[in-house]
């Protein structure tokens, strides 16, 4: 994800490749605002913390299994038998982003 690129708010999160605050590394979060054209940075919820932290879009990746989970997509999936496919699809079309398609959520 370039440093430009946002995710729509409510878009589920791990946070991924922090230096400073390396201990929040994968810790999952919500995004809960648009991307700051100052900042460069994203507002996260991180559950773990209770409490919301601005994060650059490329210490993100999207948390493909909650995100499936929110969309009953399990379901959805188990019954086309394409889960590597359907998931990436429906995830680009949605989130209007490019992901690593070769990655599979186990069902």
């Amino acid at each position: 994800m370039s440093t430009r690129e946002s995710l729509p708010v409510g878009t589920p999160v791990i946070l991924k490749d922090l230096v400073t605050g390396a201990e929040y590394n994968g810790k999952l979060g919500v995004v809960k605002s648009a991307i700051n054209n100052t900042s460069g940075r994203l507002n996260v919820y991180v559950k773990d913390l209770n409490k919301t932290i601005a994060i650059k879009p490329t210490n993100l990746k999207v948390d493909l299994e909650t995100y499936a989970e929110q969309h009953n997509l399990h379901t959805k999936l188990k019954e086309k038998n394409k889960v590597g496919y359907n998931v990436c699809t429906r995830l680009m079309l949605e989130l209007g982003i490019m992901i690593n398609c070769f990655s599979q959520i186990t069902l």
